[in-house]
């Protein structure tokens, strides 16, 4: 009873106190002798970088050298052969085939086009084909004679080409094409010349039938025409003599100036008297024989 209450030995802030989690500056792991260790992953991470580098770095330098560049393919379209085989050698690339094909706007010798086309990216050495211009095609030339001149050069326009009149003599109607050069359906080159003989008319033959060969020889000349002349027993019956029955070229036929007219004229009639009568000749009477006198017999 009086006594003091007893005092606890010590005192409890001896014990020291619990401290949650990793005390601070120890390995988060729970060494707490050992020194924290340093993260490795940024490193990793740089030596990825870098291996990407050098990967990167050698695809470059491939790509660049002759297993797979990218170039250009340069612009020859329109360009001479020559020029053109010359600009895709110096681009690092190889000329492929050249084909030839007709143009109406690429000059001959010209490049119409290429595969791959310009300007496309490919890889050194590629092969580039061209396909260059032989022309326009050819023309093949109409069959115009025996048009009218008018229709004739019209015809030959139309195919691209271009004409040459001449004028020939001819039997043809005048203005009609008897010939041409070269001759049709030959294959010519564009705009190549085509002579068209041209038909002068002719003269035309005078009908002269019925009139004396005198009159028809002079109406025929008088016509620049030669004349033949040809006497027949064959004439029509009735026919007076010297008369014209029949000519060639027929009349009103259309022929060279100059050509030969043959007329058929009626040969002249010969007389037929009948032989004149004439009497017998006569011969001399003739006298009776004499007989001598007799005399008589006297016996």
């Amino acid at each position: 009873m009086g006594q003091q209450p007893t005092q606890l030995a010590g005192s409890t802030s001896a014990i020291p106190p619990y401290q949650y989690g990793p005390p601070t500056g120890a390995n988060r792991a729970g060494d707490y002798g050992e020194p924290p260790r340093r993260r490795a992953w940024p490193w990793v991470l740089v030596g990825a970088i870098v291996l990407l580098l050098v990967a990167g770095g050698i695809f470059a330098f491939e790509f660049a050298s002759s297993n797979g560049g990218s170039i250009s393919v340069p612009a020859v379209t329109g360009l001479p052969l020559a020029q053109a085989r010359a600009d895709i050698v110096k681009a690092n690339l190889v000329v492929g085939p050249v084909t030839n094909r007709a143009s109406a706007t690429v000059p001959s010798g010209n490049v119409i086009s290429t595969n791959p086309a310009d300007g496309t990216n490919v890889k050194a050495h590629s092969s580039v084909s061209l396909v260059v211009s032989a022309g326009e095609a050819k023309k093949i030339v109409p069959n115009v004679t025996g048009m009218q001149e008018q229709a004739a050069i019209s015809a030959i326009n139309s195919a691209g080409l271009t004409y040459n009149l001449k004028q020939v003599q001819s039997t043809q109607p005048q203005n009609t094409v008897v010939s041409q050069s070269p001759a049709p359906n030959t294959k010519v080159a564009p705009g190549a010349v085509v002579t068209l003989n041209v038909s002068e008319g002719g003269t035309s033959v005078p009908n002269v039938i019925g009139q004396t060969q005198a009159a028809a020889t002079l109406a025929l000349e008088h016509k620049g025409f030669t004349v033949n002349a040809v006497i027949s027993g064959s004439a029509p019956a009735g026919t007076p003599p010297g008369v014209v029955f029949s000519q060639s070229p027929s009349p009103n036929s259309n022929v060279q100036s100059g050509a030969t007219i043959t007329i058929n004229v009626a040969a002249p009639t010969t007389s037929t008297s009948p032989p004149p009568t004439t009497a017998p000749p006569t011969s001399p009477p003739t006298s009776p024989p004499t007989t001598p006198p007799t005399t008589p017999d006297f016996g």
